[in-house]
């Protein structure tokens, strides 16, 4: 009765499922299990909210999982580091393959042999992929001779580049509105297009 008299549950549960929204991004994940053990509405409540649970760090195989379930279908922002301390889990990673064109989001930030795994698993269009991020470390930018994911990126938006050099499909990117190149040599840089439609 006192949970039920309390001021926060006054909220309608609509509007306190965005909440959580509106945390920092590095504060989300965290806050949002606590959140989900402060009492059986409040799980009920967020568990029942798939947009929630779509971002994924592959840190943890279990947790991969419950993400992956509790997102349903929503799409996806996948997030890949392994530099210093931090390293995504390759178990993890496998239980996000299947789900790979939900993707609307993916970030990557490590050496090489981290781009090639990846793309070892990605076989399907990425028709949702809104923004793409790679940051290549610890080697001298790397030449990619095809288009990134052969060019099928409809729906990208923004794609920052660091250490990498690759085609880019001009016919498959009328949506990119924000490009970034960081760290790359400048004799590898031609640009073939000076304007984006």
């Amino acid at each position: 009765m006192k949970n039920h008299f309390a001021p926060i549950s006054k909220i309608p549960s609509d509007i306190f499922s965005l909440i959580p929204g509106y945390l920092e991004d590095h504060d989300v994940d965290e806050n949002l299990i606590t959140m989900t053990h402060v009492c059986r509405g409040w799980r009920e409540l967020l568990i029942a909210r798939p947009s929630l649970w779509v971002r994924l760090y592959c840190e943890s195989t279990d947790k991969t999982r419950v993400y992956i379930e509790r997102s349903k279908s929503a799409p996806l922002e996948l997030v890949l580091v392994k530099c210093g301390n931090v390293a995504y889990l390759e178990d993890a990673f496998r239980s996000v393959a299947p789900h790979i064109s939900r993707l609307k989001s993916l970030i990557i930030i490590g050496p090489m042999d981290l781009f090639q795994t990846l793309t070892q698993h990605i076989s399907c269009p990425l028709p949702l992929l809104r923004e793409l991020t790679i940051k290549l470390i610890n080697n001298p930018a790397h030449v990619f001779e095809n288009p990134l994911f052969n060019g099928d990126l409809p729906s990208l938006c923004s794609l920052h580049l660091a250490g990498v050099i690759t085609h880019l499909p001009r016919n498959n990117l009328s949506k990119l509105t924000t490009f970034k190149l960081s760290r790359v040599l400048e004799d590898k840089i031609s640009i073939t297009a000076s304007r984006l439609l």
